[in-house]
């Protein structure tokens, strides 16, 4: 443990200065003097939207998820039976009849 913190904290101070220069890909961030103004207070009243949107549609979100649920249970019945009925008709009827019961096919 001890030789893994050793080098960790080595590896860590190479990098002294980084802080201060941006990388390229990064934005610089806003200082005090202007987030204490009329940016941080739409910041905030759009926080307070959005939150009050997600407080509203969430449980109506709830509400319709047993339902939801119900009939994408029933949809994907529906959609595999017939799947089977046609693969069954398809490929097993021929030996198995029409209800699967046999006795269509000639043994050999």
């Amino acid at each position: 443990m001890f030789v893994y913190l050793l080098f960790s904290f080595r590896i860590g101070k190479r990098e002294v200065g980084s802080e201060i220069d941006l990388a390229p890909n990064r934005v610089r961030h806003a200082d005090d003097d202007e987030l204490e103004t009329r940016f941080l207070d739409r910041n905030l009243a759009w926080s307070l939207v959005l939150l009050t949107v997600v407080s509203l549609i969430l449980p109506i979100y709830w509400l319709m998820e047993p339902a939801r649920q119900d009939n994408a249970a029933y949809g994907w019945v529906k959609r595999f039976e017939g799947r089977g009925a046609r693969t069954f008709e398809e490929a097993c009827v021929s030996c198995h009849g029409p209800g699967g019961v046999g006795g269509v096919a000639q043994f050999t």
